[in-house]
């Protein structure tokens, strides 16, 4: 009998610590202490309570696509601390391309994946499709870098 607790306790374990768009979905702004937009090392805003709405609901209405996207490594990021303490990043998806120049120097650059969004979160990662939430990335990224937008 505690053979078989153990197994639904493994179950029911690898079941609510998967990370998926369910898990999304099931995000309310209560759960949200703080979320924090990094566009740079040095510029970093919290939002406000109807911001936090927003990224919520942008969240739920999203749809999990393939994982075929990297991390932007240009500032523009959500950092969403639940009252938990867990933190979720949010970043827009990007494909890299790494060219050698002629004189032997690599050169390497990203290209956003349009409406695509990855959610790192309990050390698994999602990609989504966000329309608003990408847009949102973009213009924070352009009225928040240091340079106006030109990267």
């Amino acid at each position: 009998m505690k053979v078989i607790q153990s197994i639904y306790m493994v179950v029911a374990l690898l079941i609510f610590t998967t990370f998926n768009t369910s898990t999304i979905r099931n995000l309310k702004v209560d759960d949200v202490n703080s979320i924090q937009v990094v566009t740079g090392p040095h510029l970093r805003d919290e939002l406000g309570i109807e911001a936090i709405k927003q990224v919520v609901n942008w969240l739920h209405l999203s749809k999990e696509t393939k994982l075929t996207g990297k991390f932007d490594k240009r500032p523009a990021m959500l950092k969403i601390k639940l009252n938990d303490g867990r933190l979720l990043i949010v970043t827009k998806a990007v494909r890299w391309i790494h060219t050698n120049n002629p004189d032997g120097s690599g050169f390497s650059r990203s290209i956003p994946i349009q409406d695509e969004i990855l959610i790192n979160f309990d050390s698994k990662r999602i990609q989504v499709k966000s329309p608003d939430l990408f847009n949102f990335l973009t213009e924070i990224t352009y009225v928040n870098s240091p340079n106006g937008g030109r990267h």
